[in-house]
């Protein structure tokens, strides 16, 4: 059990920042993060994505070296890098874990915010969206988000919809850099073969920020309309693509190993043993995958209770009906005592995997941080797990899951009864801002 203990060494720099290090001497690689203290939940809808496209612009050069020369730097060291929502993280070898500091440090100590390549990095992203959404099931998954939290500010992914993209500007883009890029948010997590004293002396040499706002605000709980949509995106396609759902937890609840176990039943296991698998793929041959769960959207805002599917538009109608068979059985019947046995033994063996990499572990570093962990979390959440029985997830079921509450969106093309059917779709359709900025 000791080995789930997670109990990474702490330091804070003079200048505020925070340090979290977990050594694993075993391995020649670091996996680093810095992540600073955001609050995407009060963008809202027009300032959608102006988070996500800060964190993009953290690597876009510094007052001293070009975009070209940076990653000319990035790419000698060997190491994987990557812009996240709240800051940046790499991976690399444990001997070029000195560069890689300098050059994290220089990038966010002098960055180099210029208007074009803002507008460069919106139109980019702008184009890549609705790219994205001509794929059936994103866009089915995108609405279907849309529905469920519209009128609560958070109805789009952090990286924003088309719509809301096109209304952000570069004197925006400012002034969150000015109040996100400070040391008083920020938090450095390693996990790997380093010194963590030599890491502190290299971010006090070389990393100049400013104190700045220390105050991060966790989010509201969100007020969720009651009406439910069920809109039919008409596209021709060979397929239709199903999303249901509706308000989910969030992470880290207190029932969340129950919900681990519950997640399992239903339809997020990777074979074909949980409920909506086994019914719609083996017995009834409606699709070649298929999933649902909880956990997956959840974070410090509720997520979503989400069932995904693709299949033929002739069966489209019966793989609706035969979903909320799945979902209802389950609802009056409970899982049986075998089914909740072999989730929870997945579960508890699978756990060991989330010591497995740098990576890994630096995630539970983050969760640990960010949800205020304690450092036998993962203990406590195994000990949920082994105690669950089938009264306890039939039970979590009756409280969380409705089958009459559930929001549906299908695109493509077919007779789904019941449901609106959309030709265009409001906020997906405007280009006049790709189209300046491709002018430009």
């Amino acid at each position: 059990m000791k080995s789930l203990v997670l109990n990474p060494q702490k330091r804070v720099l003079s200048n505020g920042v925070r340090v979290y290090g977990m050594s694993r001497d075993f391995t020649p690689l670091v996996s680093i993060r810095f992540s600073f203290d955001v609050e995407p939940w009060k963008e809202g809808l027009e300032k959608a994505g102006l988070q996500w496209t800060l964190s993009k612009m953290l690597l876009e050069g510094s007052q001293r070296k070009s975009f070209s020369q940076l990653h000319e730097e990035m790419e000698s060291t060997g190491s994987e890098w990557n812009s996240c929502y709240d800051g940046v993280q790499v991976h690399c070898l444990q001997s070029e874990l000195k560069t890689v500091l300098e050059i994290i440090c220089e990038t966010l100590s002098t960055p180099e915010l210029k208007r074009e390549r803002f507008d460069r990095l919106v139109l980019r992203r702008t184009q890549e969206l609705r790219s994205a959404l001509e794929d059936a099931d994103n866009l089915s998954g995108y609405l279907l988000r849309e529905s469920i939290y519209k009128g609560t500010g958070q109805e789009f992914y952090r990286s924003g919809n088309p719509q809301s993209l096109e209304s952000l500007n570069f004197e925006d883009l400012q002034s969150l850099h000015a109040k996100i890029i400070v040391s008083g948010r920020l938090k450095v997590l390693c996990s790997g073969n380093f010194d963590l004293e030599e890491v502190c002396r290299m971010l006090e040499k070389n990393l100049k920020l400013n104190q700045g706002d220390t105050e991060s605000n966790p989010p509201q709980v969100l007020n969720f309309r009651q009406q439910i949509s069920r809109q039919l995106v008409v596209r021709k396609r060979k397929k239709v693509a199903l999303a249901l759902g509706h308000r989910g937890v969030r992470r880290y609840c207190e029932e969340q190993g129950a919900f681990r176990v519950l997640d399992q039943i239903i339809g997020s296991s990777n074979g074909f043993t949980s409920r909506l698998a086994n019914e719609l793929r083996e017995k009834q041959g409606l699709c070649y995958s298929i999933f649902g769960d909880f956990l997956s959207s959840a974070s410090r805002i509720e997520g979503m209770f989400l069932v995904g599917i693709g299949t033929n538009p002739k069966r489209a109608q019966r793989a609706l009906d035969s979903i909320q068979g799945v979902l209802g059985e389950l609802l009056d019947s409970g899982p049986n005592k075998d089914e909740v046995e072999d989730a929870c033994k997945y579960l508890l063996g699978s756990m060991s995997f989330a010591w497995e990499s740098n990576q890994s572990v630096l995630q539970l570093m983050m969760d640990q941080v960010h949800y205020q962990l304690e450092e036998d979390f993962l203990i406590r959440e195994r000990e949920r797990i082994e105690k669950t029985d089938r009264e306890e997830v039939h039970t979590l079921a009756k409280n969380y899951l409705s089958v009459e509450s559930l929001h549906m969106v299908a695109v493509g093309d077919g007779e789904l009864k019941g449901f609106e059917r959309l030709d265009e779709i409001p906020g997906l359709n405007s280009k006049a801002r790709a189209r300046e900025l491709e002018e430009k």
